[in-house]
């Protein structure tokens, strides 16, 4: 069974595996290169929705202390670490990222995942569709 904050790291990342379409998607900020997200994000919340299954729908609001936490640092030379603490034990992710617009591609541990994202100010939202639930998936994040 999936640790708790694994799950989060893992919806996180399905958040940029499935581009979500909008109607209105040519009014979504453009970031106009990877520079605007270098820093360390901590994940504030996950919100599943949409889902096949009614009881995967959940809002799960996190925050960070010594024993749980979620970050992604995206670093000026194109890779990032993300790393989830639970229970007190550290487990990393190391990848790749680029942007292009809105949208965000990432690889790590041998898969490429991409999608939609919005920034504004300090504040990051990743989208996606789970494809193995069904779930619409945001994943909100905080730069520090």
């Amino acid at each position: 069974m999936q640790s708790v904050t694994r799950k989060y790291i893992k919806a996180c990342l399905l958040a940029l595996l499935v581009t979500v379409i909008w109607s209105c998607e040519d009014e979504l900020p453009k970031v106009e290169d990877e520079q605007s997200l270098v820093g360390i994000w901590i994940v504030r919340s996950t919100d599943q929705s949409d889902c096949a299954d009614p009881i995967d729908n959940e809002f799960v609001p996190l925050v960070c202390t010594d024993q749980t936490c979620i970050t992604f640092e995206f670093k000026s030379d194109l890779s990032f670490e993300a790393i989830s603490i639970d229970d007190g034990i550290t487990e990393p992710v190391n990848g790749t990222y680029t942007v292009s617009g809105n949208l965000y591609t990432i690889t790590a541990d041998g898969e490429t995942i991409s999608g939609p994202f919005t920034l504004s100010g300090n504040n990051l939202t990743l989208f996606s569709v789970d494809a193995d639930s069904g779930c619409a998936v945001e994943a909100s994040l905080e730069k520090q």
